[in-house]
């Protein structure tokens, strides 16, 4: 859709199902331009730099045929060398808008001097005038209609008759055209209706074509299994679960007011036919009555939609979820010099970024990292896979896994949902297990579950336009999960038994956490304020981290940690030979290979990675934290140069072992800062340097989602925190207005589930923080509440709160923190001895208290 003189601003939103708005405002005295595109229709935006007396607006369509939207005013006029400012930026252009250029030509009853200009172009240049027979503007005044939206088409071939249109309430008729395009997209409106499966004739019909086979021998007949078994499934599918239409846009206007829609227009064309004003008078009074039964239609729907809503069936928490996601298509794509612009020419362009993602530079090896893949492969063809037995599973523990398994999750390549495997009867569970035990015994993982679909998620704050701004989320078959658990379990179970995973690590860990971590490192900060010691943190920042990891090096270090040897080898033919595909709005990029790394979006992903960079070397004069791949070094002492010292001999280590497994440190991410409670010794000369790259300290960083400033006063994190609350409840306004029909009880649980966690997160990291730094947390609390209830600004904070039974925000922090403190300091031996520092017996001087010394934690 091409608009002319839209009279919008930007504080006004313009917004249709769907459809993506471009748009050029000049604000409400007239003019402004706006295009709508359909989502599926591949496009990109086109910025034309010329100086031309009329507004335009551009983009290009996939065929390469460029259309600008104009709007000229009746008091400017134009040159034969303005139109081909525009004109030729391509060699297929279409023109269109309200030129007010008036010719006998096309319709009009008179010529105008830009008329004679335009048809004399026309005539000059390979271009002709698009028109429709009808008059497309039947002024107000009651003057003669005429033809003054129009396009100009230059070598676009195959355009329809255009249509004037007597739909809607303007002046203007719309125009109605149609370009022919050889671009077509993939109809994707059908999905299983599980709602009306017959669950009963599913198990029988699919209990009837599976055959146990309990003896697979060979890798062949494995995946001949696996095939079979995911046919039967998809047959059975097919054959017992009814298929529904997923309708893009829904005609949301009932019939009564679709019919009064009718009568106005039927009127409008009255009245443009004979100029009666009687007839002019019934149109706008008509349309006025549509405008107002819209209205009230739109009220009630969404009156009755909002009164339905509970936690029983889920149905507010998927609301609130519509509210908070944002639909974000794929703009068009650019990488060195070339452009993607359709589906397909996306998921290419993404697919070579990713392929590119995942690889190490296996040419240019070290004679080390040689000896590394000589060992591995030597290891491979050595060992035997006797103990095979002691790792297979059982049918009832791939039923236990299938039940925990969320019935919402995406599907992988194969498209076999969760819900499905939820339920398979008996007979197939058992051959599900067979096929399992037969990967574990081979050491062999089918090739029908090497293979990701890749959905590619932008990450927060990066230009759309570059395919590097994407992390590709690997959806993997379901069976591929089921598999993935099972040796999860296994390798847990010996990391645990053997003591493996280094301490450090808190990360993809049972009962650890970010906030866990967090508290260890601020602790330890506030011990050596206490002791006039100044603490310097360096964080690392490490390129594509789970992209990158070297699969021998991984391989080599778990046969070094002596892991069994049935499972090494299922690693090994787990992480090899994989490839990616990745889809974009149904379409799927050609297959590349994987390298390097472990998939994300992956069971066994997190696990392989914490195993790789388990052996990450530590320094006496520094501490180390982890959290996956973000890593912190800090040290303490009475002077930050000898400090940063510490950390740089740290750094050096580092780097020596980073560049022996092919891990990559983003340098100019690296951010250092020194936490300070006096005022000598607390700069740092010689800056800290990551490969030549000179670090100079901040004032304020984020580790793990906490701002951590270099007083630990969390001024800066308790303001982001509001911020981000307020962002939240901004989406989440429609549901919580005063006015809203949702209930009061429903609106208080979404305060607390959604609003309240996200302004409390790591409370029992900066729960001594001082009261006047809480207080706009109070502040923010109490606005919440003035909105459940519908109270008025001058309403009391103690009857808020008594009402609601929502305690003071200082009280729930101290509450969680308590809770905090006393359960889940015991699981990591360097969180264990925190809160053993009493405050009537401490072992050094405290002129600044312990984040947890605010709590009634002890019986002192």
């Amino acid at each position: 859709m091409l608009i002319n003189e839209t009279r919008l601003n930007e504080k006004i939103k313009l917004k249709i199902k769907n459809y993506k708005c471009l748009r050029k405002d000049k604000g409400s005295i007239g003019g402004g331009l706006a295009i709508l595109i359909r989502n599926n229709i591949p496009h990109k935006e086109v910025v034309i730099n010329e100086n031309v007396p009329f507004e335009h607006l551009g983009i290009k369509l996939a065929t390469n045929v460029h259309i600008i939207v104009v709007y000229n005013s009746p008091k400017q006029n134009y040159t034969a060398k303005d139109l081909d400012k525009l004109l030729n930026i391509s060699d297929k252009v279409i023109l269109s808008g309200d030129l007010n250029a008036r010719h006998t030509a096309w319709n009009c009853h008179i010529n105008n001097s830009r008329g004679e200009i335009l048809y004399k172009y026309t005539l000059n240049n390979n271009c002709s005038v698009m028109f429709p027979d009808e008059p497309t503007h039947f002024p107000e005044n009651g003057t003669t209609p005429t033809t003054i939206d129009i396009g100009i088409n230059k070598n676009v071939p195959n355009i329809s008759d255009l249509q004037s249109l007597s739909e809607l309430t303007s002046d203007h008729n719309p125009i109605v055209f149609t370009i022919s395009s050889q671009i077509k997209t993939i109809n994707s409106n059908k999905a299983f209706d599980y709602d009306r499966a017959d669950w009963n004739k599913f198990q029988k019909l699919l209990d009837k074509k599976v055959k146990l086979t309990p003896n697979i021998n060979t890798k062949e007949d494995m995946k001949q299994e696996v095939q079979r078994f995911t046919d039967n499934i998809k047959d059975c599918i097919e054959k017992t679960i009814p298929t529904k239409t997923m309708q893009q846009i829904k005609d949301a206007l009932p019939s009564y007011i679709i019919n009064m829609i009718k009568d106005k227009n039927k009127m409008r064309r009255k009245w443009q036919r004979t100029r009666i004003v009687e007839f002019k008078k019934l149109m706008k009074r008509k349309t006025n009555d549509i405008r107002m039964a819209i209205v009230t239609h739109r009220n009630n729907t969404w009156t009755n939609k909002l009164q339905k809503l509970n936690t029983n069936d889920n149905s507010l928490w998927r609301m609130t979820k519509i509210f908070k996601s944002e639909f974000q298509t794929i703009p068009t794509l650019a990488k060195n010099n070339n452009e993607a612009i359709t589906d397909m020419e996306k998921a290419n362009m993404l697919a070579s970024q990713f392929e590119e993602i995942h690889s190490t530079d296996l040419n240019n090896n070290t004679t080390e990292q040689n000896e590394i893949i000589s060992q591995v492969n030597q290891f491979m063809q050595d060992t035997s896979n006797e103990e095979w037995h002691k790792y297979i599973a059982s049918p009832t523990e791939i039923k236990d896994i299938i039940k925990k398994l969320s019935p919402r999750k995406a599907p992988g390549a194969d498209n076999i949902q969760n819900i499905i495997l939820k339920h398979l009867g008996r007979k197939p569970i058992v051959q599900l297990t067979y096929i399992i035990n037969a990967s574990i015994k081979l050491a062999h993982y089918p090739s029908q579950w090497k293979t990701g679909k890749i959905v590619p998620i932008l990450k927060p704050g990066k230009n759309k336009i570059d395919p590097s701004s994407y992390r590709p989320i690997s959806l993997l078959p379901t069976m591929s999960k089921i598999t993935e658990r099972v040796i999860l379990k296994r390798l847990c179970e010996f990391e645990n038994k053997k003591s493996i995973v280094n301490d450090h690590q808190f990360g993809f860990r049972k009962r650890h956490s970010t906030v866990q971590q967090v508290v260890r490192i601020t602790n330890d900060i506030s011990i050596n304020y206490n002791k006039n010691n100044i603490t310097v943190m360096l964080l690392l920042d490490i390129q594509k981290a789970f992209d990158r990891v070297w699969i021998d090096g991984l391989i080599y270090k778990m046969i070094n940690h002596q892991f069994p040897i049935p499972l090494v080898k299922f690693i090994n033919s787990y992480l090899r030979n994989r490839h990616l595909q990745v889809e974009v709005n149904g379409y799927k990029s050609s297959k590349r290979a994987i390298k390097a790394g472990v998939p994300q979006g992956s069971v066994l992903g997190p696990n392989l990675f914490n195993i790789y960079i388990n052996d990450i070397p530590s320094f006496t004069k520094t501490k180390l934290a982890l959290f996956a791949d973000d890593t912190a070094i800090y040290a303490h002492s009475f002077n930050a140069v000898v400090a940063a010292k510490q950390i740089q001999i740290h750094v050096d280590l580092l780097e020596k072992y980073y560049e022996k497994w092919k891990i990559v440190l983003n340098a100019s991410k690296t951010e250092v800062i020194v936490y300070k409670r006096k005022h000598q010794g607390t700069k740092i000369y010689q800056p800290i340097r990551v490969y030549n790259h000179k670090t100079h300290p901040t004032d304020v960083v984020k580790y793990l989602g906490v701002y951590l400033d270099s007083k630990l006063l969390f001024k800066q994190h308790i303001k982001q925190a509001i911020r981000k609350a307020y962002f939240i409840q901004k989406k989440l306004y429609p549901l919580m207005v005063p006015n809203s029909p949702l209930t009061n009880h429903n609106k208080k649980l979404i305060y607390k589930m959604i609003l309240r966690p996200t302004l409390l997160y790591a409370c029992p990291v900066w729960c001594s923080a001082s009261l006047s730094n809480i207080r706009p947390l109070q502040i923010y609390q109490n606005k919440c509440l003035r909105l459940i209830l519908s109270e008025s600004r001058y309403a009391r904070i103690s009857h808020l709160h008594e009402k609601t039974e929502i305690p003071m925000i200082i009280d729930y922090i101290k509450d969680l923190a308590q809770h905090f403190y006393q359960t889940q300091l015991d699981n990591n031996i360097l969180t264990q001895d925190i809160t053993k520092i009493r405050s009537h017996n401490p072992p050094f001087t405290l002129k600044h208290k312990l984040p947890y010394q605010a709590l009634q934690l002890f019986n002192e």
